[in-house]
């Protein structure tokens, strides 16, 4: 490349950096300004740019129109709430600057798949989708205390082997609820969801001990046959085993706590040695059409009698 050559694409890359910079200072701007009306000639103020240019330079950047990346942070904020809150989903549409529940709803679904409910319920990841130039941070928000001191009724079930589809989640496990978007979406599609269907979890790794991002968890549909499937599911099988049993009422946040009282009880057991199979949920209902406080979850570790 000729000297000239190389000092052209110098000043390309330069500029393309300043861009960046300009850009991220407004996005910003919006983050320290989401109660504030949406604002678009401040932001191309902000960003040393004109009106035109500014709006041009933020969708090649991040894929939208400021206004509606504006939007996205103020609904990120609300999913946030959802999950790490007790605010009713009316105080929270008002809080994101909605009119109305249903208008909040709308916008809500248009980002995330689901309705606000149905993400509370899932407890979702409000980090879904959402562009890696910006994103709204929780400050004090935190997910609901666990409950301690939890104790549970165990039941020993023989469970038959049962093939699955499942979509992997690689990550902690309060962001499972996309990929059971995914594959009960697809499942669906495809005509798979029958009576005998269930909707299953497996989680993996032991949070305890796995770094959170390296959790892994398949969200799943159990099969009575094998069927073709995209690359992002994959069918396996569980084997047949003896599986430590409990029934879990209320929130999938709060599931932890179960699974902990669980592993306590089988402690106590000098006869009964958990094997690592995965950790196993069978839910019972529908998040859609069910109160929080109604959910029910079957959940499962499976065991060995100790020799």
């Amino acid at each position: 490349m000729s000297q000239s050559g190389a000092q052209t694409t110098e000043g390309r890359d330069l500029q393309r950096r300043v861009q960046v910079v300009r850009l991220a200072r407004a996005i910003r701007q919006m983050l320290a300004s989401l109660d504030e009306p949406f604002d678009l000639d401040r932001l191309a103020r902000g960003a040393c740019l004109s009106r035109y240019h500014f709006v041009r330079q933020f969708r090649l950047l991040t894929g939208c129109s400021p206004e509606r990346f504006h939007l996205r942070l103020r609904l990120q904020r609300a999913a946030w709430a959802l999950t790490a809150s007790d605010a009713s989903v009316t105080e929270i549409a008002l809080a994101a600057g909605f009119k109305s529940v249903e208008g909040f709803g709308r916008a809500f679904r248009r980002v995330y798949d689901v309705s606000p409910t149905t993400f509370r319920k899932l407890g979702a990841d409000p980090w879904a989708k959402f562009s890696r130039f910006g994103y709204w941070r929780p400050s004090e928000l935190q997910h609901p205390a666990a409950r301690s001191g939890a104790t549970v009724m165990m039941e020993l079930k023989e469970l038959p082997a049962m093939v699955y589809a499942g979509v992997r989640n690689l990550g902690p496990y309060s962001t499972v609820g996309p990929a059971f978007q995914r594959i009960v979406g697809r499942a669906a599609n495809a005509g798979l969801m029958k009576g005998n269907t269930k909707v299953i979890g497996l989680s993996w790794d032991d949070p305890s001990t796995v770094p959170a991002e390296k959790l892994r968890y398949d969200a799943a549909v159990t099969l009575d046959r094998r069927v073709e499937t995209p690359d992002d599911i994959r069918i396996a099988a569980l084997p047949a085993a003896t599986w430590a049993m409990t029934r879990h009422k209320g929130s999938y946040a709060t599931m932890t706590q179960s699974f902990t009282a669980l592993f306590e009880e089988i402690g106590k057991r000098g006869d009964l040695v958990a094997i690592p199979i995965g950790c196993l949920e069978i839910y019972l209902n529908d998040p859609e059409g069910t109160a929080e406080d109604d959910l029910l979850t079957d959940i499962g570790v499976a065991v060995v009698e100790a020799g």
